[in-house]
């Protein structure tokens, strides 16, 4: 191979994963530098607010994306109650999926299962995903995200989490398989011995046409053996 000839390498491939995709991934952090760390080692501060947000890195574990990677930030502080009760609940997801656990199981093992020591915790972490757009804004393209995490009580989980392919869309540069058009099929072969088939009355000639309705014909001095009740 020559190490200067790129010809025949793969073209980068900027799609992304088809939304409501279903797969496993495995979860990693982006670590800030130190000027842009907050509160938190794995903390990036935002650079017009007093918000600060995790920078998650998921790769895809198996099927027809695998190796593909899903990036997100998810905000920690200094944003709405609303949008950090998003990430925990997202995070308790993640460890019910990555666990085994319920979502209604409050059982104490169950409980102890939700708790971690801290977000480093969270590294390498696998879990079932159901995967989504984010709309892109200011110039940047849409990207994919995590729409929701699946937990054990969906009937998908336990495929998902096997590795097994799951019904879903279409794969990448993969288009749906449609059927060919009638004059691109090819012609059905006719049988090795075909068996002849008597013509319909309306291709007959007319000397048949007489001849089979006259050997079809009932003899006139033939008695009949229908009953008169039944006449």
């Amino acid at each position: 191979m020559n190490p200067f000839d790129f010809n025949n390498d793969a073209p980068q491939q900027f799609d992304n994963i088809p939304a409501g995709t279903l797969c496993k991934v495995r979860l990693s952090f982006q670590m800030p530098k130190p000027f842009d760390c907050g509160a938190d080692p794995y903390f990036f501060k935002s650079q017009s607010s007093d918000a600060q947000y995790l920078s998650l890195d998921m790769v895809v574990m198996a099927g027809p994306y695998a190796k593909k990677h899903i990036f997100q930030n998810m905000m920690i502080t200094g944003v709405s109650d609303k949008s950090i009760n998003i990430t925990r609940s997202t995070f308790r997801a993640m460890l019910e999926s990555a666990r085994g656990i319920l979502p209604t199981d409050m059982s104490e093992n169950a409980q102890r299962a939700r708790q971690v020591s801290g977000f480093a915790d969270f590294e390498g972490m696998e879990f079932a995903i159901k995967v989504g757009i984010e709309k892109g804004s200011a110039g940047y393209e849409d990207k994919n995200k995590i729409a929701v995490v699946i937990t054990p009580d969906k009937k998908e989980y336990a495929d998902i989490m096997a590795g097994k392919d799951v019904v879903g869309p279409a794969p990448l540069n993969k288009p749906a398989a449609q059927s060919a058009p009638a004059w691109a099929k090819p012609a059905e072969q006719a049988p090795a011995n075909p068996q002849p088939q008597e013509a319909p009355a309306w291709a007959k000639p007319a000397t048949d046409q007489a001849q089979t309705a006259a050997s079809n014909a009932a003899p006139a001095e033939q008695e009949s053996t229908v009953p008169a009740w039944a006449k």
